[in-house]
């Protein structure tokens, strides 16, 4: 016979040992010793020590979640990034309880426009992910592209793509990359686009259609459609059949 709990402690005693003994006091008096005691206290000691670290892993986990929430909201909402600290104070301010354990000493905080960046980039890796299954269950895309200025005057090129939802049968449209163009000719233009295409796994013979706003430069040339009209058809088709109206 053994004392499982004295052993698993690194206690040493009769009972550790194993013993025939199996006398009503001998037990008894075991229970009662300094070491089954001792034995008993390191239990629950380590269990309270478990049940703490579990708890403070838990009110980090939801004081990140809230960070995250705080950086996609800004975001969102063109809040600059020189605002998060003092935006995170004001909502614990506010009573946003989980927002009081975000801070783990001197060190290991997430209030720094550092860990911002970070959370953004990490954000941006799940929505573009989500985009990019989404382009791949579609059975063709449209590219739209337009170009603006930024305010430095630096060309810039927003790139979409219009696309089918599997799940819906409705058209929807997605943004892929605002990229800035080294230049606005033709040639630039054709370069971005057919790198924004391949970092989003989109093959030219997937793509229906080419959207821009009717600029100066249109000599492109890039995409072949291929059977643009059929695939109209199937899309009318499709649409007819989910919703009972021809589009």
């Amino acid at each position: 016979m053994y004392c499982t709990i004295c052993q698993s402690h690194g206690k040493v005693n009769t009972f550790t040992k194993g013993t025939n003994n199996y006398k009503t006091t001998t037990l008894d008096r075991h229970a009662k010793s300094k070491v089954h005691q001792a034995a008993l206290l390191d239990k629950k000691t380590q269990h309270d020590m478990v049940k703490t670290i579990a708890t403070a892993l838990s009110q980090k986990e939801q004081s990140v979640i809230k960070a995250l929430q705080t950086v996609y909201y800004m975001a969102k909402t063109d809040v600059a990034n020189h605002k998060y600290q003092e935006t995170l104070e004001w909502l614990e301010y506010m009573g946003i309880a989980e927002l009081s354990h975000i801070s783990s000493g001197k060190n290991a905080t997430y209030t720094s426009h550092h860990i911002m960046e970070e959370m953004q980039d990490a954000i941006a890796k799940v929505i573009t992910k989500q985009i990019d299954e989404r382009i791949t269950n579609s059975p063709f895309v449209t590219i739209l592209v337009d170009e603006s200025t930024d305010i430095t005057i630096n060309k810039k090129l927003c790139v979409y793509a219009r696309l089918l939802n599997t799940s819906t049968m409705a058209g929807e449209t997605v943004f892929l990359q605002n990229v800035q163009l080294a230049s606005g000719d033709a040639t630039a233009i054709h370069g971005e686009i057919g790198r924004v295409m391949a970092e989003h796994q989109i093959t030219k013979r997937k793509v229906i259609g080419l959207g821009s706003d009717g600029a100066s430069v249109s000599n492109i040339n890039y995409l072949t459609v291929h059977c643009c009209q059929k695939y109209l058809n199937i899309y009318n088709l499709q649409s007819t059949l989910y919703t009972g109206e021809v589009i």
